[in-house]
């Protein structure tokens, strides 16, 4: 029997980096996509900034790095600084350091240029129901209700995905206690001698420093236990950070973005012809730019992998081993490593807090520690799925 007419092979729900990426990739296969999301506007809030090795070269593989450049921190140093101790030791990395706000910008306009791809913000999903070939979609915008077909859902609609709570699907784990704050500021930190990018280990004034720019813009993303009610949160924040950036030094807050962090993942991430991917999917902590790192593998791999799904040459079962795969790097990998910096950042143990230092030296002190280190976030491309991916090149 004939497939019926449908108005997209592919809706995306949600234009937040992983969602745009994913689109991104499937348009350039040739497939025809819609893309929407429920905000007005793509969010330009301060979120994740720091990106590894693989993701750097991953991301000029699809020809946007060029575009990034003037906006980003590329290559450099990632270090470990422990005030108390008087200790701040660096080591070369070979990321890319830039809010993603500004890769969301990048590829918003090259998704407009795409004569295959529509993109509707102010869209938002209200329910679906599958048939044997397509999913049949509800949306509100200002015009009211309207339905539409498509081959393949794909959501990216982050922590409270209305695409993963339409299918009922469970997203289980836990709400750290820890109230968030990402700031970008304007300072000379490199001035001070900070890295281009390290954490700040301290049982009080735990934070992550990330350099955004060569225009002295700087991402710090702090925190304290919340609690306490912050009456004034601008205010609190200026406080705070006047308390840990050295030497007194003048800054500027630019913007501010508080929220809380999450270890949760989906119990699948695919139910028939729907699949989730980022925050939709799995959603963690910042620490060590894991969590965004994640979510960009999901939308290379499946955006290599379900173009070839829906022309036959790949069987609709590798979707299966897609979600399997992915969950495992996420529960096996990516939240024990993300636990792992939290408790290094916010460390009350002296004793511990030294014996981090002594790990920091020794990778410091070896050229095989530090190319293992600069390799290891490979381990989030686990198996493509597809013959002679390009992502293993």
């Amino acid at each position: 029997m004939p497939h019926m007419m449908v108005d997209a092979e592919v809706l995306v729900c949600g234009a937040g980096p992983v969602g745009l990426t994913c689109a991104f990739l499937l348009a350039e296969a040739g497939m025809a996509v819609a893309l929407i999301d429920a905000a007005e506007a793509v969010d330009t809030s301060p979120r994740a900034a720091f990106h590894h090795g693989p993701t750097a070269r991953a991301l000029e593989q699809l020809g946007l790095m060029e575009d990034l450049a003037e906006n980003a921190f590329i290559g450099g140093q990632t270090g470990h600084w422990a005030p108390e101790f008087d200790y701040l030791r660096k080591i070369r990395f070979d990321g890319i350091m830039v809010g993603q706000d500004a890769i969301c910008d990048v590829l918003v306009q090259r998704l407009r240029a795409m004569p295959n791809v529509s993109l509707a913000m102010a869209t938002e999903l209200t329910a679906l129901r599958q048939e044997s070939d397509r999913v049949v979609v509800q949306l509100r915008d200002a015009g009211g209700e309207r339905s539409l077909t498509c081959r393949w859902l794909v959501g990216a609609d982050g922590a409270r995905s209305a695409v993963r709570r339409t299918c009922g699907i469970a997203f289980d784990g836990h709400t750290w206690a820890d109230r968030v704050y990402a700031a970008n500021i304007a300072c000379d930190l490199a001035g001070q001698g900070l890295a281009d990018a390290q954490f700040r280990a301290d049982p009080r004034n735990w934070a992550v420093v990330v350099r955004l720019d060569r225009h002295g813009n700087w991402r710090v993303a702090f925190g304290d236990d919340g609690s306490e009610a912050v009456a004034d949160e601008i205010a609190g924040a200026t406080a705070r950070l006047a308390e840990f950036i050295p030497g007194g030094l003048p800054f500027d807050l630019l913007q501010l973005s508080p929220y809380r962090t999450h270890q949760r993942a989906a119990s699948t991430m695919r139910q028939d012809r729907v699949l989730l991917i980022g925050d939709a999917a799995h959603i963690s902590a910042p620490w060590g730019g894991l969590g965004l790192t994640m979510g960009f593998w999901d939308a290379f791999v499946l955006g290599d992998l379900l173009p070839e799904v829906a022309a036959g040459r790949i069987a609709p079962g590798a979707l299966d081993a897609f979600s399997q795969e992915r969950l495992r790097i996420f529960n096996e990998i990516v939240s024990p490593a993300v636990s792992e910096n939290r408790r290094i950042l916010q460390e009350r143990d002296p004793a511990r807090r030294r014996e981090d230092i002594a790990r920091f030296d020794a990778l410091a002190d070896s050229s095989e520690m530090q190319k293992a280190f600069g390799e290891m976030s490979r381990a989030f491309i686990g198996d493509p799925l597809v013959e002679n991916s390009r992502w293993l090149a």
